[in-house]
């Protein structure tokens, strides 16, 4: 479908979608991508190590025509069989029926599908803040779910209660069924490494991998003191003042990060 230049065809969900919706740091982002000296640490994009992923992807077998034709709207059996069997083993301890597991491309398709099933037009989501600006359009911009953001303070070691979830609830002013919780939570940007002790982690015990964890470990934290260095090389002099618009400064204040 073509409108040209008018939008006055446009329905007031399609208006909504036209007035953004994304943090204004992604447009910058998608700006500067194609910069060989600059390298984004808030995009979750593996640009940087693609000299290592480009040969494993070419290993694969090549690409039957079947693909390229429809397949069944929840994924491909097969791959429903295999996670299915995955999770049934490692996470759940019981057999988990495949015709129960749905397969889509990223975490954002899955969020937005969930807030067609889960929610109505209008209705909020509990999300603890500071937290990833993606779920505003994930929840919002199809599916026309509202965030109601739940406040953690640094001084609590962002610390979440039933009491903060029930008072956000009671205030929201709207229907709001449904929480999202992100696992592990890192509102400060912490490297994996730091987040949690991988070693300790008494998921990890029965991990094919256990036995080069360490390795994996010092891999993480060489990385991130690559990062670290970067960052401070390009930290705003004098500790943290910027110029910024009054648009990214109202969503930083949204997603919890400045007051």
């Amino acid at each position: 479908m073509t409108t040209g230049d008018s939008t006055g065809s446009l329905s007031s969900r399609g208006h909504g979608m036209l007035a953004g919706g994304f943090a204004s740091y992604i447009d910058a982002h998608v700006a500067r991508q194609d910069d060989p000296g600059y390298v984004s640490l808030a995009i979750a994009e593996n640009l940087q190590m693609f000299d290592l992923l480009g040969p494993r992807l070419e290993s694969f077998p090549p690409v039957p025509p079947r693909v390229v034709g429809y397949d069944a709207n929840a994924g491909r059996q097969v791959i429903r069989e295999a996670i299915a069997g995955l999770v049934g083993r490692r996470m759940f301890g019981r057999a988990i029926d495949p015709a129960h597991v749905g397969v889509l491309s990223g975490a954002s398709a899955v969020l937005e599908a969930m807030a067609f099933v889960l929610g109505d037009p209008g209705d909020g989501v509990l999300v603890p803040t500071p937290s990833y600006a993606g779920f505003w359009p994930d929840l919002g911009a199809r599916a026309g779910l509202e965030v109601v953001g739940v406040p953690t303070r640094a001084e609590d070691g962002y610390r979440l209660t039933p009491d903060m979830l029930d008072r956000a609830r009671a205030d929201a002013g709207r229907p709001t069924p449904i929480l999202l919780l992100t696992n592990p939570d890192n509102p400060r940007g912490l490297p994996e490494a730091e987040l949690y002790d991988m070693l300790e982690d008494r998921a990890q015990t029965k991990n094919q991998y256990e036995e080069v964890a360490p390795f994996v470990i010092d891999g993480l934290d060489s990385a991130m003191q690559g990062w670290r260095l970067f960052a401070e090389g390009n930290a705003v002099e004098g500790g943290g003042d910027a110029d910024i618009s009054p648009e990214e400064c109202e969503r930083l204040r949204v997603l919890g990060y400045v007051d």
